[in-house]
């Protein structure tokens, strides 16, 4: 399924109660975002970012994706396998693993630009898991 597609699925299914009432989604009209995509309801806007190994990764936001085009937000940096997260104070963070040789990294990001507000932070090492890797394919 593409990532546009299971992001409006999504959506469709937090606002029906019955799978055959859910609507049919229409076109999003997104630039290409990658794989491993994380779809987020955040402050009212809908997000959908996905990791790239060739470009900077690029988020993606609408506030309605079945009435509204998403908005495409350019990239600062390369992430894999993002998870955006919003604390209770209200910060937005994403988080990603960029291989099985490399820490879990961390970023605080501007809410409105989605671009880092801090250099990035390894959070969990490769070593520090008994040994094992981050990636669970190594």
């Amino acid at each position: 399924m593409a990532p546009e597609r299971a992001a409006l699925s999504a959506h469709a299914k937090s606002r029906q109660t019955s799978v055959v009432s859910w609507p049919e989604p229409g076109q999003a009209e997104t630039a290409s975002v990658g794989c491993a995509p994380d779809i987020r309801s955040i402050d009212g806007f809908f997000y959908l970012c996905a990791s790239s190994v060739r470009k900077d990764g690029d988020f993606c936001r609408t506030e309605d994706p079945l009435t509204k085009p998403f908005e495409r937000i350019a990239g600062s940096f390369k992430f894999w396998d993002p998870d955006l997260f919003q604390d209770d104070d209200g910060k937005l963070y994403l988080y990603w693993v960029s291989s099985n040789h490399e820490p879990i990294y961390g970023v605080e990001l501007d809410p409105d630009a989605m671009q880092p507000v801090c250099e990035k932070q390894g959070l969990i090492f490769p070593d520090s898991v008994e040994g094992r890797t981050c990636c669970a394919c190594a």
